[in-house]
């Protein structure tokens, strides 16, 4: 888990969460705005496994977790 700013100042956490038990689903990593808890969760989703997605989280410098959150998409 981490946590960043956007270019808006809001503070996100970020963190990798597995697919569907049992189901091949990929990985997803995903966005929570401690700022403002009334902005929905968000995610991205990619091929990757827990394990990938659990070291993009790590490895990734900010502005490259900043370019994942612009393209991720509302939890429904």
């Amino acid at each position: 888990m981490r946590k960043l700013h956007d270019d808006n100042l809001l503070e996100w956490e970020v963190y990798a969460s597995s697919g569907d038990f049992g189901l091949a689903t990929p990985a997803r990593i995903m966005f929570l705005c401690l700022s403002d808890r009334s902005i929905r969760p968000r995610f991205v989703e990619d091929r990757w496994d827990k394990a990938a997605a659990e070291e993009t989280v790590v490895r990734a410098s900010d502005a490259e977790l900043r370019e994942l959150l612009d393209r991720s998409q509302e939890i429904d």
